[in-house]
């Protein structure tokens, strides 16, 4: 859908409007792919600020935001989500991620070694905390 997006935002929407099994939260996520796709950042960074927190809300943000100042304040929306859901394996994860991007490497390092306690041998985690550790 993303590359219909590219050329016709409008046919995009329409199929992922006829897909009826996704939930309200993957509905956002992907429109908002959708909007990213057709060049539209502004306007899918807003739906997006308006959607419930989640996983899939804060992967779809994480993989689309290119600015620093934008992935800093991503960081602190999921800091916040992660103080009442400590336990989000996913977040942690994306926090992590997020956070190395942005040279964060202490809140990387804190979320991974939660996530390593939640996932021990998780080879992501691991991997990310390895390189974490590169960057001190």
């Amino acid at each position: 859908m993303k590359s219909i997006a590219r050329v016709d935002l409008s046919r995009a929407q329409k199929e992922l409007s006829r897909i009826n099994e996704l939930n309200e939260e993957t509905q956002v996520a992907l429109s908002a792919e959708l909007l990213f796709a057709a060049g539209r950042p502004h306007e899918a960074r807003e739906a997006l600020a308006l959607a419930p927190d989640s996983g899939q809300v804060f992967a779809s943000l994480a993989s689309n935001l290119t600015t620093i100042d934008h992935k800093r304040a991503l960081l602190n929306r999921i800091t916040d989500y992660l103080n009442a859901q400590p336990d989000d394996r996913a977040v942690l994860l994306i926090m992590s991620g997020v956070a190395l991007e942005v040279g964060d490497i202490a809140r990387a390092e804190k979320a991974l070694t939660h996530a390593l306690a939640e996932m021990p041998g998780n080879p992501s985690v691991l991997n990310n905390l390895a390189i974490s550790r590169q960057h001190r």
